[in-house]
């Protein structure tokens, strides 16, 4: 009984003394008390909770996977917050606007996967897939810029090198060529021009006759005379001095118009042809020829009359028929056709004194480049024709039977080649089955850039005078005659098997200067 009492007082003394140490022993009952009330609420509340635990508690493992399960299933079932960010009135009246913008907005407001963005954060988006394909379309465009911009910078530095590798050559070898335009360079080098240029083989001592009709020369006089026009000072007083007055008949001045034929069309027609010589042999005299046929008269000055006072002249050697003025006469016949209709035929017959003229200018020494013309036909002799079908090409054909083999060594038929495809060009004709016009026929660069008045003229007459230009030059400073230099040019061209396309071939100037040199001029 005692000892019960003992522990009862024991138990008592132990549960005052734990919440009152570190207190004065001052305390007073009221306080003691009112602890040990709390102390027994709160002993009986833990201990009814740890029992409950203890009871149910499962183990860690299968409690993480429930809370898992739990909270995906949750997730699942709980549905979706929108959280909708206070926009601007200025942005709610663009949306209003522009439906489109407010239908992407909206479309972004319902995607599950979209979060709310404060809107001082927020992007403008693009407003339709339009625009970004225009987006990626600038991508393109600026990389191809980029692409081209740097083309360029390698184009430049391509030119520095070769400028500089050009100041090493001397000045009197590399200076002419720089002063011609980009594309009468790449022509002087097509032909192999450009070889006899840098030895200093510009034309000396020639003259080149240029027949023409009357009243085409008046452009380039006037680039010459007037301070204004694409030409540079040096090509300016290069042309004054060397194109010199135009000639015609006694006593008539075919630098004025008056009444005679002109060339229909194109005015500038003889201007362009003495500029090709011009540049092409920098340094050889051009002599214009003006032929003409008076209206309402039997007056007239034909390329027969030319050519036989040229003969007579010591200071021409070469003479460039492009164009001119040819007497002529006409024969007709009248046939019937399939359908029994009868139908008139025309024929061009040429006086005795065209053929003579050339015979008297071989003889001499000179040569005479002719134009094949731009009908785009093979060459042939003069036949019966429908009227009106006549082409120019009957001329040559007609020079080519009547001309014995001997003055045909003087001649040459030059066709126009594109020397980018090196083959002959669409609108030239061709030496066809004629064997004379095969033999003499020769092709040289008809695509030229005049440097007078930056034109281009396309034709198998701009053909012509480049040969004539290589001629000059290869006769310069030498002991070569221009008949010698024709042959040369002639057995040096670069032969194609279709002769009766080609002839003897495309034009290398470079070649008949080799050839020359090995077999020491004369």
């Amino acid at each position: 009984m005692y000892i019960r009492i003992l522990s009862i007082i024991a138990l008592f003394c132990l549960t005052i003394s734990s919440p009152l140490e570190g207190r004065s022993h001052s305390s007073t009952r009221h306080h003691a008390q009112t602890t040990k009330k709390k102390t027994q609420v709160l002993s009986h509340i833990t201990q009814k909770k740890q029992h409950q635990v203890e009871r149910k508690r499962p183990t860690r493992v299968t409690t993480v996977k429930q809370l898992r399960s739990r909270r995906a299933i949750a997730l699942k079932k709980r549905p979706q917050k929108t959280v909708v960010t206070k926009r601007s009135p200025s942005r709610l009246t663009q949306l209003k606007q522009k439906p489109q913008l407010k239908r992407v907005a909206l479309q972004r407001r319902k995607s599950p996967s979209s979060k709310a963005i404060p809107h001082k954060r927020t992007r403008r988006l693009s407003a339709s897939p339009v625009s970004q394909h225009q987006r990626k379309a600038s991508l393109v465009q600026k990389k191809q810029t980029s692409q081209i911009a740097f083309k360029r910078t390698q184009a430049k530095q391509h030119l520095q090198q070769k400028t500089s590798a050009h100041r090493n050559i001397p000045q009197k070898k590399a200076d002419y060529l720089s002063l011609l335009p980009y594309h009468d360079q790449q022509r002087a080098k097509d032909g192999g021009l450009d070889k006899l240029l840098t030895k200093d083989m510009k034309g000396q001592g020639q003259t080149v006759a240029v027949i023409e009709l009357s009243g085409v020369w008046k452009d380039l006089k006037d680039a010459i005379n007037d301070n204004k026009g694409p030409l540079s000072p040096s090509l300016k007083a290069n042309y004054k001095s060397n194109f010199l007055a135009p000639i015609g008949g006694p006593g008539l001045h075919p630098e004025q118009m008056n009444e005679w034929i002109r060339d229909c069309g194109n005015l500038s027609h003889g201007s362009s042809v003495a500029s090709v010589i011009l540049d092409m042999a920098p340094q050889a005299k051009v002599l214009p020829v003006s032929t003409y046929n008076t209206y309402g008269s039997s007056q007239f000055y034909d390329t027969a009359d030319a050519l036989m006072d040229l003969s007579r002249r010591p200071d021409v050697s070469i003479i460039n028929m492009s164009s001119g003025f040819t007497k002529f006469n006409v024969t007709l016949k009248k046939i019937r056709n399939k359908s029994g209709r009868e139908e008139e035929l025309a024929k061009r017959i040429y006086p005795p004194k065209l053929t003579e003229a050339f015979k008297a200018v071989a003889k001499a020494g000179k040569v005479v480049i002719i134009a094949a013309r731009n009908d785009g036909k093979p060459i042939d002799t003069p036949r019966f024709f429908p009227e009106g079908q006549i082409g120019t090409h009957e001329l040559v054909g007609y020079l080519m039977q009547e001309l014995d083999p001997e003055t045909r060594k003087s001649i040459i038929l030059a066709g126009s080649c594109d020397l980018e495809e090196r083959k002959i060009a669409a609108y030239s004709n061709k030496p066809g089955a004629l064997k004379n016009a095969q033999e003499a026929f020769l092709l040289a660069p008809g695509h030229y850039a005049t440097s007078f008045d930056n034109d281009v003229a396309i034709g198998t007459s701009f053909a012509a005078p480049y040969i004539c230009a290589a001629i000059a030059n290869l006769t310069s400073h030498r002991k070569i005659s221009p008949k010698r230099a024709v042959q040369a040019l002639k057995d040096t061209a670069e032969r194609r098997p279709d002769v009766a396309t080609y002839g003897r071939g495309i034009i290398r100037a470079d070649k008949a200067l080799e050839l020359l040199e090995r077999a020491g001029g004369g």
